[in-house]
């Protein structure tokens, strides 16, 4: 039985990098609905809206990743649980990608609040989007929700 336990405690967890990778998006974009105490129906339709058009899947997959991601945000401590993965396996332009998308979700109530702008900030920093990009991506969600 002891030795059963060290073998398990010396094998480590096989993850699926593209799986890891859609969760932590999931679970930032998550967060912020509820970055401004308030989780609004059209943010969380905004949600998965951009889920569908990023993972390429219908909504039986983006409901069980939203669901993972649930339980992820509930979890966390910490926006480097997600952010660490996201820097490690994504390029520069997808980064700046998905700062356009929290741009989204918190645009899409109609008013971003200072709490939302925060968490964008701090994602955009934890990935290093460079100010530039982080301005641009922000300019362009605006000019998205004002063209629905």
């Amino acid at each position: 039985m002891l030795k059963l336990l060290k073998e398990l405690l010396k094998q480590p967890e096989q993850t699926d990098p593209e799986q890891e990778t859609r969760l932590a998006a999931a679970s930032l974009l998550l967060a912020m609905t509820r970055a401004d105490s308030q989780v609004a129906e059209v943010e969380l339709r905004t949600v998965r809206k951009a889920l569908r058009k990023l993972l390429g899947t219908g909504d039986t997959e983006v409901s069980e990743l939203l669901d993972q991601a649930q339980k992820e945000v509930e979890e966390s401590v910490s926006l480097h649980d997600f952010t660490r993965v996201l820097h490690r396996q994504q390029t520069k332009e997808e980064k700046q990608g998905l700062v356009q998308l929290l741009w989204s979700v918190a645009c899409a109530d109609g008013k971003i609040d200072p709490h939302e702008e925060l968490l964008v900030r701090k994602v955009a920093g934890l990935l290093y989007v460079s100010q530039e990009n982080y301005i641009a991506a922000k300019q362009a969600a605006i000019a998205e929700y004002r063209s629905t």
